[in-house]
């Protein structure tokens, strides 16, 4: 009887390897909570009326940054953002990382009529960074929506640089980085979010792509417009003069 008992309880009780993988797990998602919350503004920036919400990373700064030239035509956008990092060895020299961010909404938000229209002006360009463009799909069960399509630009490129004292004086020059596109839409809200991100290689260790990609793809919130307001009911045609008349002569009796 004993024996039994012994056996049951062994059954029972949970193996230490599962104990030590649901802590690891546990453990990893509460790290990436700590370092997104870290990483990121608190308060979200708000897109067309509302229709679009997200966070963004505290080093973006400023939000005078230039529109990326090659999607100057691309309707919906919104803000583009930069923060200035000193270039390592560069004895005091700087370079921006970027973030712009389009919302197209109702009859414009159509994700691949989106996805065409941004391929094609990629292909407009000469730099060797833009050649082959592509797009693949991530998913990412954090965010809502889950789905992403994103298109890498990886080779050179136009990066601005600030010469070390430089007051506002930049200089633009081909160099090797990337342009990074996430592109995803809901479909029942009307709401397509295009943003963009540009790092050049010498940043790319002070800005893991990837990790600040998914960081504020995870804050995005999308809503449907606002119901339109209920038409006014129309006011009763006045009635002709001898129509009034009899009536009145009606109601005296």
């Amino acid at each position: 009887m004993r024996r039994l008992i012994t056996v049951v309880m062994a059954c029972l009780l949970p193996c230490p390897g599962c104990l030590s993988k649901s802590y690891d797990v546990a453990h990893e998602k509460s790290l990436a909570t700590y370092r997104q919350d870290a990483t990121m503004h608190r308060e979200p920036k708000q897109f067309a009326n509302g229709r679009l919400q997200l966070r963004v990373p505290k080093l973006f700064s400023s939000e005078k940054a230039p529109k990326p030239a090659f999607l100057k035509d691309l309707d919906g956008f919104g803000v583009a953002l930069e923060g200035l990092l000193d270039v390592p060895g560069a004895n005091g020299e700087q370079m921006p990382v970027g973030l712009a961010v389009w919302t197209l909404t109702d009859e414009s938000s159509p994700i691949d009529e989106v996805k065409n229209k941004i391929i094609a002006m990629v292909r407009t360009q000469k730099h060797p960074g833009f050649a082959n463009p592509q797009w693949t799909t991530v998913d990412d069960s954090g965010s809502s929506p889950t789905s992403w399509t994103v298109m890498t630009l990886s080779g050179q490129q136009p990066f601005d640089r600030l010469p070390a004292g430089a007051k506002g004086e930049r200089q633009s020059k081909n160099t090797s980085g990337t342009t990074q596109l996430w592109v995803a839409s809901d479909a029942e809200k009307k709401v397509c979010a295009v943003l963009v991100w540009s790092v050049p290689e010498e940043l790319a260790t002070a800005v893991p792509l990837d990790d600040y990609a998914k960081f504020v793809v995870r804050t995005v919130t999308m809503k449907p417009g606002a119901e339109p307001a209920p038409a006014a009911a129309d006011a009763p045609a006045d009635k002709p003069p001898a129509e009034k008349a009899a009536a009145g002569k009606a109601d005296k009796k």
